[in-house]
């Protein structure tokens, strides 16, 4: 092992006793359920270091795969206390270094082979960014993936320059909207019209809709109307612990003939006065 690799997992192996995976209840429109998460990585070493420095100085290190491949391989851990809650999809990020690098697809591929659950169940997030820049290596993990009857998901969209027909390349059945564009939905025609003709565009190719960013019922109701098919923001609930989460769901559950409009607002009150 060279001195820069030794470096690089003496830095990983540092951080892994502040690392947790965090889940966020994604709302589905369509089965008024919430039965999708998002898994996110988070990082408390008492010293208020937060993730995002965390990953920035990973990926300055070319080291932050090993960050995506240890939430993959606690997601796969935890998958059937998920699915017990009939979790049906699980969204996992991976960065552009990873989609990019054939050693992570290999490691991706063996934990998926050595997994006894369901994998149907994980999509695969790819954050849309110039960072990727070995399209072939992305499509050919994300046909891969595909064929293993995992799903793959465009994450940010509408966060930088957004290039729909590159990202077309990519074989995804899931396309997240960036909270920049769904924030201004109330208050602007331009993003109104924008997202309704994305959920039009991309409905006649079979791909569903997630606008991440929610905050407040408004928001909710005028999503529904143009038929988007996934909620995420902190109106349903902020990323919380993985017991946090099944606590959440159980509860939810119990709640589930009230009807998904009171638990919306339950929960959005909820988060609020956390925030204050």
């Amino acid at each position: 092992m060279d001195e820069k690799r030794k470096i690089m997992q003496s830095y990983f192996e540092s951080a892994l006793p502040y690392l947790e995976v965090f889940y966020q209840p994604i709302y589905n429109l369509n089965e008024k359920k919430l039965n999708v998460a998002e898994a996110l990585l988070r990082y408390d070493d008492g010293h208020h270091q937060n993730i995002e420095q965390v990953i920035r100085k990973a990926e300055e290190m070319g080291y932050v795969s090993c960050f995506d491949l240890w939430v993959l391989n606690k997601v796969l851990e935890q998958l059937p206390e998920l699915k017990k809650r009939n979790i049906e999809r699980i969204n996992v990020n991976l960065s552009p270094v990873t989609c990019s690098s054939v050693e992570s697809e290999k490691k991706i591929f063996a934990m998926l082979d050595q997994c006894t659950s369901d994998i149907s169940a994980i999509c695969f997030e790819i954050t849309e960014s110039n960072q990727l820049q070995n399209m072939q290596q992305v499509i050919k993990l994300a046909e891969n993936l595909i064929k293993r009857g995992c799903l793959m998901a465009i994450d940010d969209f509408g966060k930088e320059e957004s290039n729909l027909l590159r990202l077309m390349q990519i074989p995804f059945s899931v396309l997240k909207i960036d909270k920049a564009v769904t924030w201004t939905i109330d208050t602007t025609s331009f993003s109104k019209d924008l997202i309704s003709e994305i959920i039009y565009f991309l409905h006649k190719y079979g791909i569903q809709i997630t606008a991440e960013g929610i905050e407040n019922q408004l928001q909710a109701k005028e999503l529904s109307d143009m038929g988007c098919d996934f909620l995420q923001g902190y109106l349903i609930s902020k990323p919380v612990s993985f017991e946090d989460f099944c606590a959440f769901i159980d509860a939810h559950n119990k709640k589930e003939s009230a009807g998904w409009k009171e638990t919306l607002e339950e929960a959005g009150k909820k988060n609020h006065r956390k925030e204050k």
